[in-house]
């Protein structure tokens, strides 16, 4: 009898340490304060890049280019291109 396991994760991998870019693919919410935040998220186009300073399943929580931190989506971010 052969047992056959295959499978596929939808979660990025990244050293808790590392940090990369990536872009948006859509318009998303920035949650400053925590996915659960009471009050208006900050709005990200489509297009922006961030920095990911760590990535879960469902929220990964990024630096924006002016600094601030928060939680957003992982779904709606992608790895950016590599710069020119």
């Amino acid at each position: 009898m052969v047992l056959v396991v295959a499978g596929c994760s939808g979660i990025g991998t990244l050293k808790q340490e590392a940090e990369s870019e990536f872009i948006t693919d859509k318009k998303t919410d920035v949650f400053t304060n925590g996915p659960s935040q009471p009050g208006r998220p900050v709005e990200l186009e489509e297009q922006e890049f961030v920095t990911v300073q760590r990535r879960e399943s469902v929220y990964s929580i990024v630096r924006l280019s002016d600094e601030r931190t928060g939680w957003v989506d992982s779904s709606c971010l992608r790895p950016a291109p590599p710069s020119a």
